[in-house]
Order: C-alpha cells, then sequence, then structure tokens
C-alpha cells in the first residue's frame, strides 16, 4: 500500500503537465537557450577568478567564489566593510550577466555576450530598486585580464540615463591565492 504522501507526491508530479500553457501567445517570457559549447568557453574565464584578489596600492580586496556547480560566479568586493558590495556572474543563453548588488542599495543589471582582446564588456540590462530618478547606478563594467593574476575592473557610472563620469571608477587587482 502507498503512503499517503507518496500518493501526494505522485498526483503533484502527474499534475505538473497540466499546469502548462497550451497556447502559443503565452504571456511568459521566451526561454534562453543557448550553444553548451560557446557557454563554457564564454564562462570559463570567469570560472578562474576564483579566489582571493588585493587591490593593487591598498590593504582592500575582492573574492570571487565559483558557485552552484561552477554555474555562478559570486563576487564581494570589500568584505566586511561598510560599503561591501556583491556581483552575480550567471550564464543566460549564449550570454553572461552579472547583477551588481550595490551599497547605495540598487541593483543594475549589466549584459556581455563576447570575450575577446582579454575583455569582456558589459552593458546595461536593467534596473532594480532604484530610488530616485536621478540616484546613480552603475550601469557598464569592462573586466580586462592584464597579465598572469592580474585583473582590471573599469566601471562606468550613470545618473537619469545618462554617463556620469564623474564616479567612474577602476580596479588593478593582483591575485593573493
Amino acid at each position: 500500500m502507498l503512503s499517503r504522501s507518496l500518493l501526494l507526491a505522485l498526483a503533484g508530479v502527474t499534475a505538473l503537465p497540466a499546469c502548462r500553457s497550451t497556447t502559443e501567445n503565452s504571456s511568459s517570457p521566451p526561454l534562453s537557450v543557448g550553444n553548451p559549447a560557446y557557454r563554457s568557453i564564454l564562462f570559463a574565464p570567469l570560472l578562474e577568478l576564483d579566489g582571493r584578489w588585493r587591490l593593487k596600492g591598498t590593504e582592500d580586496w575582492i573574492e570571487f567564489d565559483a558557485s552552484s556547480s561552477g554555474t555562478a560566479l559570486r563576487e564581494v568586493m570589500f568584505p566586511g566593510q561598510p560599503h561591501e558590495m556583491t556581483n552575480m556572474y550567471t550564464l543566460d543563453g549564449d550570454s553572461i550577466v552579472m547583477t551588481h548588488y550595490c551599497a547605495v542599495g540598487n541593483q543594475p543589471r549589466m549584459r556581455a555576450d563576447v570575450i575577446g582582446d582579454g575583455q569582456l564588456v558589459f552593458q546595461f540590462d536593467g534596473i532594480t530598486d532604484l530610488g530616485t530618478e536621478t540616484e546613480e547606478y552603475m550601469g557598464e563594467m569592462t573586466l580586462v585580464w592584464t597579465g598572469e593574476d592580474r585583473l582590471e575592473q573599469h566601471w562606468r557610472s550613470f545618473q537619469a540615463g545618462k554617463r556620469h563620469p564623474e564616479s567612474d571608477m577602476s580596479f588593478e587587482l593582483v591575485r593573493e591565492e
């Protein structure tokens, strides 16, 4: 005799197909499916960043940590500091999406789909929790591999949808571990 919980679980599994929409004009967003070989080539350099990196000329550091079976990379900038920030890099189809969890409280999302000349350029793709229309946010970021265990980050700031270069930031990183 099957237990009540097993019967309920089986009923849930068989009911799943009935939950799917059968109309082609569904309001669901399209699925983003990519080429597995390209995705691997695109994401591999990010996974190699795993470890601790010192900001050149400072006592500050950034930590990269591969997560979720290598399908995500978490970057923690200035760990333990009041201005600590987190960036999450994940694949989406044939591109990489990076969400920047900023110390000011907004979360810009940027996307890159080509790695070339030792660079990965992330362009603005949206933002959540923008406090006001005039609040600044990071809208572009470029990673530049400058040598073995050396990396640069170039952050570009925006305000009201326009570049705000006075708040741009660049970091030179050297692998520590």
